[in-house]
């Protein structure tokens, strides 16, 4: 007995059908001829059904929503007697259109998120065990403890109420290029707003301001000042110095693992965060340069460092690590619809792919590519879904701004 081969498509859902047929016919997308397309998409469930395949219910509704169209295009139009014009009928199309559209839309965008995505080609390192300190203290004081507090303070100074001494406060330059140069070894640079923050008379600002006039004088501090009336920056002459500022941050990222905020780099590196940017650019301009094995990228308000793409086989094989397969097409088109319309529930997302996506939900979670986002507050409570930071540097894109603007022609 000869043995045949069938190759059967396999279509993601209803409309990923009807668009193949109308594709493959070559037919107007506002002009659907529903004879024609019900006759093929009817002939694929009926391949199926004789395959003994199993036929989602999504394809068997879409076969009767063809069939109520095909229906009422059958039917004469409605005449009123009186009325000289015939009224004016909705096409019974134009809903099934206006999904296809819509459909088309994603479909189209996540081809584009397919050249896009990086996943298997850029590498992370993980994020260290050193965290940075978070410098707001939570205080949890209530009223009460707030009243006892102020009558603690109350009472001391009653009781110092007769003990005034007035005495003239005496500021050396010394003293204060001493203060200086410790404040300096504990942090490489401060501003000269900081140095006299704490200041209780005029006098004492004098005498910080020539303090760090002498020691620009003895080589010992820089001090700059880029605008007019600005505050001064002032850096410690030592060996920190002789860092340039690409290796401080490309030292930074290399050690943090994960994304670093473009403020913790402008406050450590002592640059506005528009600097901290052009030099990371400038680092990244480099490795492009050279063909280096690593890269830099930025997203939201962050910056992070990364594998080149080009290496991206090469780690792969040296550290052992388990090949991601791509996203799949329905997958892709459950990131692009959830990226262009986040917070978005599963319903919406099925209702604009017209069939169940919960097993390309699953897959971009494991992902991470999407998160829950808490609850709708439509019955039901439904789970919203929105993307990660994951999402925009795998994707090689700075911010949700800058998704790529689709056209769509019917």
């Amino acid at each position: 007995m000869k043995m045949y081969n069938v190759k059967l498509e396999v279509f993601e859902g209803p409309f990923d059908l009807l668009f193949h047929l109308i594709e493959k016919n070559e037919i107007d997308l506002m002009d659907i001829p529903i004879s024609v397309i019900l006759d093929q998409y009817m002939e694929y469930i009926k391949t199926l059904q004789e395959m003994d395949l199993n036929v989602a219910s999504e394809f068997i509704v879409m076969a009767a929503t063809l069939l109520e169209i095909k229906s009422k295009m059958l039917l004469p139009k409605q005449q009123f007697e009186g009325q000289q014009l015939e009224m004016e009928e909705v096409d019974p199309r134009e809903e099934l259109v206006t999904k296809l559209i819509e459909y088309k839309k994603y479909k189209i965008i996540a081809q584009t998120f397919k050249e896009m995505c990086k996943i298997g080609s850029r590498f992370f390192r993980e994020e260290s065990e050193v965290k940075y300190i978070d410098k707001k203290i939570a205080l949890n004081y209530s009223s009460e403890d707030i009243y006892k507090a102020y009558l603690k303070v109350i009472s001391k100074n009653n009781a110092r109420e007769n003990e005034i001494e007035i005495k003239k406060d005496e500021y050396t330059v010394e003293n204060k290029i001493k203060e200086l140069l410790v404040k300096l070894v504990k942090k490489p640079f401060l501003w000269f707003s900081e140095l006299i923050k704490k200041s209780r008379a005029k006098g004492e600002i004098i005498v910080s301001f020539i303090a760090v006039l002498e020691l620009v004088r003895l080589n010992r501090i820089i001090a700059e000042q880029k605008t007019t009336y600005g505050d001064i920056l002032i850096k410690s002459f030592r060996r920190g110095e002789k860092m340039s500022n690409e290796g401080k941050i490309e030292a930074i990222l290399f050690a943090a693992g994960g994304p670093v905020k473009l403020k913790t780099l402008s406050e450590v590196v002592g640059l506005s965060q528009e600097e901290i940017v052009d030099v990371a650019n400038k680092l990244k301009e480099y490795y492009d340069r050279e063909n280096r094995g690593l890269d830099i990228i930025f997203f939201e308000d962050k910056v992070q460092m990364c594998t080149n793409d080009n290496y991206g086989e090469i780690v792969r094989q040296a550290l052992g690590l388990e090949i991601k397969q791509g996203l799949s097409q329905a997958a892709l088109e459950v990131l692009a619809i959830i990226a262009y319309n986040q917070p978005i529930t599963r319903a919406e997302i099925e209702r604009i792919r017209g069939v169940k996506s919960d097993k390309a939900i699953n897959t971009l979670l494991e992902y991470n590519l999407i998160k829950e986002s808490g609850r709708a507050l439509s019955p039901g409570r439904p789970i919203l879904y929105t993307t990660t930071e994951d999402f925009l540097k795998y994707f090689g894109i700075k911010s949700l701004k800058e998704l790529p603007q689709i056209e769509i022609t019917p």
